[in-house]
């Protein structure tokens, strides 16, 4: 039993029902994880130890439906400067945080993985059922073709950094959109 080992993150393969959960980094993962493990106790892991990508270990599963969860570009981008900050102690300002990203100056694989390399860019070419965390009801929804307790399971969130306020001012806010720009607009976010 996965939850009972702790095993709340990273990408999720059911065999039984041909079903993929691509885990990006920042965008609820563990939460939708945790989630599908309440649904059913079918779902293995799916992560070897190096891929490039979060989706690349299901180029061996074209025949399952894969789907993930995507998360507005601002949240998104400030998970991942709290999380390095807090899980690593990463020096510097939420901008040194941008400046990073868009000159890719801070090349640790673990940052870059959970950083700089953007949810559609971990999706690469493969073409998974995308949901909004922001919308998780939606995918809920979806899950009920597959499984009965979908709506009535509970998706908390598993949010592993603590509670920080940052302001994001206009400045910030260009950066972001030079470093997020094609994403908000594959996914239908406003910057």
């Amino acid at each position: 039993d996965y939850m009972a080992q702790g095993v709340i993150g990273g990408n999720l393969i059911n065999h039984r029902l041909k079903l993929g959960f691509i885990h990006i980094p920042k965008c609820g993962g563990c939460s939708v994880t945790r989630y599908l493990h309440k649904l059913s106790n079918d779902w293995e892991s799916l992560d070897p130890n190096e891929k490039a990508y979060a989706a690349e270990p299901f180029t061996d599963y074209k025949d399952y439906q894969l789907f993930t969860t995507v998360r507005h570009p601002v949240t998104w981008i400030l998970s991942g400067y709290k999380f390095m900050k807090q899980r690593y102690s990463v020096e510097g300002c939420f901008d040194t945080h941008l400046d990073r990203i868009l000159h890719n100056t801070y090349n640790e694989i673990d940052w870059r993985w959970h950083c700089a390399i953007l949810p559609n860019t971990h999706i690469g070419n493969f073409k998974p059922k995308v949901f909004k965390l922001e919308e998780t009801y939606k995918l809920k929804a979806w899950l009920t073709r597959y499984f009965h307790n979908s709506i009535e399971a509970k998706l908390e969130s598993e949010n592993a950094t603590e509670k920080e306020d940052i302001t994001v001012s206009g400045y910030h806010l260009e950066k972001i959109k030079t470093i997020a720009g094609k994403y908000a607009n594959d996914y239908n976010y406003e910057l």
